[in-house]
C-alpha cells in the first residue's frame, strides 16, 4: 500500500512537472491534481488506517508471542512430565517383567514336573494294560482249563448216570425174580403143609417127628436155595460196578449195592442243583459279599457276569467285583473293575461311585496327582452328589 502511495504521488509530481504550459491543458492538470489530491488524501486515510491496524497487529502479535511461549513453557512441562513418566514407566516396565520372570518359574518348573508326572502316569498305564492282558490271558487259560475239567467232569458223571441206570435196571429184574422166588416158597411151603398134615394122619411117633424134621430141612434148603440164587444171576448182570465178570461166591449182597448206588449219587445231586435265574444268582453273590466272604463272592460275582453279562444287575456286579478286590488291597485290579462300571455303563447309578472309588484306589496307592485328578472329575461331572461331597473332602484333605 505505501509503494502504491508513493507511485502515484511521483505520478502526480511528474504530470505538474512535464505537463506543458498550455492553456488547454491547465483545467485538465487542475481536475488531475485534485483527483490526484483526494486519491493522495484517501491514501492517507487508508495509509491511517492501515498504521492502526499495524499497531492493532503488532500489539496482537505481542499477545499472541506472549501465547507462544506460555505454550512454549507448557510443551516444555509436559516435556519434562513425558520423560519422567516414562522413565517411571521405564522402571515399572522392568520390575513387571522381574516379577513375570519370577512368576514363571516356579511355572516351568511345574511344567517339567507334570510332564514328568504324565510320562509316569503313561509308564504305569503301559503297566497297567501289560497285567491286564497277562491277568486276562491267565483267567482266560484258567476258564478253558475248568471248561475241560468241567467236560471230563460231566463225561464222569454221564457214565456214572448210566451205570446207575443199568444197575435200576438190574435191581428191578432182581426184584422181580424174588418175587417170583417167594412165590415158589409159598407153593412149597404150602406143599409141605399139605404133606405134614397127611402125614400127622398116617404116621405117629418118632416116624412122624423124623419126617417132619427131614421136611422142614427140605424146605429150609429150598428157601435157602431160592434167596442165593436170585443173588448170583444179579452180581452176574451187573458188570458196570466191578467191570469184571463175579463168581457167584463172591458176589455181595443187594444191601450193600443199594449203598454204593447211593454214594455215587451222594456227589451228583449238587453237581446237578442250579440257581435258577440271574435274580437269585445275584443274590446269592451280594449275600456273600454282605457276610465278608470276599472270596466267595468274588467267585460268585465273576461267575454271575459269565453267565449274565446283560443282566439288569451286571452293573452292580461290576461295581461289587471292584469292592472285592479293593478289600483284598488289589487296587490295580479294582480300578479296571470300576473302570469296566463307567465305560459299559456310562449313564448308570453306580458311575459316580466307581469314579470315586477309583480315586480312593489311586490314594491308597500313594498316587496323589491321579486320585486328585479323579476326584476333580466327581465334583465336574457330578457335583450335586454325595459322592462330590466326598471328594470335595478328599481334595481339601489333600
Amino acid at each position: 500500500m505505501i509503494q502504491s502511495l508513493l507511485f502515484l504521488l511521483s505520478f502526480g509530481f511528474f504530470l505538474l512537472t512535464f505537463g506543458g504550459c498550455s492553456v488547454q491543458h491547465e483545467e485538465a492538470m487542475e481536475l488531475d491534481y485534485q483527483r490526484t489530491q483526494n486519491l493522495i488524501n484517501n491514501l492517507q486515510k487508508n495509509l491511517a488506517d492501515l498504521r492502526t491496524e499495524v499497531k492493532d497487529l503488532s500489539s496482537k502479535s505481542s499477545k499472541t508471542d506472549m501465547k507462544i511461549d506460555t505454550v512454549q513453557k507448557k510443551i516444555d512441562d509436559l516435556r519434562q512430565e513425558v520423560n519422567t513418566s516414562s522413565m517411571d514407566s521405564k522402571t515399572k516396565v522392568g520390575s513387571l517383567e522381574k516379577e513375570i520372570e519370577s512368576a514363571n518359574q516356579p511355572m516351568r518348573r511345574y511344567q517339567a514336573e507334570l510332564a514328568t508326572r504324565v510320562d509316569k502316569l503313561q509308564m504305569d498305564m503301559q503297566k497297567l494294560v501289560g497285567s491286564f492282558e497277562e491277568t486276562k490271558y491267565f483267567s482266560q487259560k484258567a476258564s478253558g482249563e475248568a471248561k475241560s475239567l468241567k467236560e471230563g467232569y460231566q463225561a464222569k458223571f454221564d457214565d456214572v448216570d448210566k451205570r446207575f441206570a443199568a444197575l435200576s435196571n438190574n435191581l428191578d429184574d432182581l426184584q422181580r425174580k424174588v418175587e417170583d422166588q417167594q412165590k415158589e416158597v409159598r407153593a412149597a411151603a404150602a406143599d409141605a403143609k399139605a404133606a405134614k398134615m397127611e402125614a400127622t394122619k398116617i404116621e405117629k411117633g418118632e416116624k412122624v417127628e423124623k419126617g417132619e424134621r427131614e421136611e422142614k430141612a427140605e424146605i429150609g434148603e429150598k428157601v435157602e436155595k431160592a434167596e442165593e440164587e436170585p443173588e448170583v444171576e444179579s452180581a452176574e448182570e451187573a458188570p458196570p460196578i466191578s467191570h469184571s465178570k463175579a463168581e457167584p461166591s463172591k458176589a455181595p449182597p443187594p444191601a450193600k449195592k443199594i449203598e454204593k448206588t447211593e454214594k455215587i449219587e451222594k456227589p451228583e445231586k449238587p453237581m446237578k442243583k442250579s440257581i435258577s435265574g440271574p435274580d437269585e444268582a445275584y443274590k446269592k453273590a451280594y449275600d456273600l459279599y454282605t457276610k465278608a466272604d470276599i472270596e466267595g463272592a468274588k467267585g460268585e460275582f465273576k461267575r454271575f457276569l459269565e453267565m449274565y453279562p446283560k443282566s439288569k444287575y451286571a452293573e452292580n456286579a461290576h461295581y461289587w467285583l471292584g469292592e472285592c478286590y479293593f478289600a483284598e488291597k488289589k487296587y490295580d485290579e479294582a480300578i479296571l473293575e470300576f473302570d469296566e462300571v463307567i465305560k459299559k455303563f456310562p449313564k448308570g447309578n453306580k458311575v459316580p461311585d466307581a469314579l470315586f472309588r477309583q480315586g480312593m484306589a489311586f490314594l491308597e496307592m500313594n498316587d496323589t496327582m491321579n486320585a486328585k485328578l479323579i476326584f476333580k472329575e466327581v465334583v465336574k461331572r457330578y457335583p450335586n452328589s454325595e459322592q462330590a461331597a466326598r471328594a470335595r473332602k478328599k481334595l481339601k484333605e489333600l
